[in-house]
This record gives structure tokens, sequence and C-alpha cells, in this order.
């Protein structure tokens, strides 16, 4: 049951009819894959039943922070609740693109004024528009991430700090 269940009286009365000392606890969904072991939709065997020995705490938010559309049957492991692998790989996730500009953001770039499109943690490339010629180019995050703050400015860090410098030099 995916609540609380009060099992007490279970308990007593299978003591009485069995005469032996009962046992009974209540396991939950993540519990239950793992006595039945089996494979997940990796091909691979449950990590559950063969190396987890605690279960992690999982949220959609990880799912998202790793591009992953919140859709509950891809997301989701043989026991129904969300896959254990998503908190497997989100640290790696955060530290790529947490470097980086977010989606949506506007940069300025020595070629000109770009919106980032979106950011690819696997092939760790980021994609640019930019404005006046509506070019799309895919940059490595790493050169971006050398670049970011020099070269490569938000958009209202320029107009915040350069700005009144190019009024003063005009």
């Amino acid at each position: 049951a995916p609540e609380r269940v009060e099992h007490r009286w279970l308990d007593g009365q299978l003591s009485e009819l069995l005469g032996a000392r009962i046992f009974v606890t209540q396991v939950g969904d993540r519990d239950r894959a793992k006595a039945a072991q089996g494979y997940d939709i990796c091909g691979l065997a449950l990590c559950c039943s063969t190396w987890m020995t605690e279960f992690p705490s999982i949220s959609i938010k990880m799912a998202k922070d790793q591009g992953l559309a919140p859709n509950p049957s891809k997301i989701s492991g043989v026991c129904g609740r969300l896959l254990c692998c998503l908190s497997f790989e989100i640290d790696a996730y955060r530290e790529i693109v947490g470097t980086l500009p977010k989606v949506g953001k506007r940069v300025t770039t020595p070629v000109g004024r770009a919106k980032v499109l979106s950011i690819n943690a696997l092939t760790e490339l980021v994609r640019l528009r930019f404005d006046e010629s509506g070019e799309i180019v895919e940059i490595p995050a790493e050169a971006l991430r050398q670049q970011y703050g020099t070269a490569v400015r938000p958009e209202d860090l320029e107009a915040a700090v350069e700005g009144p410098l190019h009024d003063e030099d005009r």
C-alpha cells in the first residue's frame, strides 16, 4: 500500500493461529521491485536489486534539469517511481549548465548580439542565434565558458557597466 497500514491486528491473529512469532513489515514500491529483481528500460539489471542499498530522494526537477520531458512513462522505472539513475548524473548536469548562460538569455559577442537557444549537457554544446543575421551557431560549452564575462557577456551587464562608459567616450 502506498500509505501506512496498521497491521498489528494481523500480527496477533497470525501468531495465535500458527503458534509462532510473526513479523510483518510494510514494503514500498522500490523494495518490491528489488525483491522481484528484473531489468529496467536501460536493459541492465535493476540497480536496486544488484548494488543499491539506499534509495535516493528523486524529484521531477532532476529530470527537467537534465533536459528530459516530464513524461512519467519515460522517466519511471519498473517500480513505477522516478528512475533512480536521475540522481546519479544530476551533479554533472548542474555543473555543466551552472557555468553557462541560461536558455533564453541574451548575450553580446564580438560578432554581435545573440540569444541562447539551448544547452546540450551531453555533447556540451551551446546553440546561439544571432539577432542581425538570424544565423544559428553551436559553440562548445568549454569555449563559451572560457570567454564568458570577457568576450561573451550577458546583455544586461553590457548595458549597465559599459553603457555609461560608451556615453562618456562619446
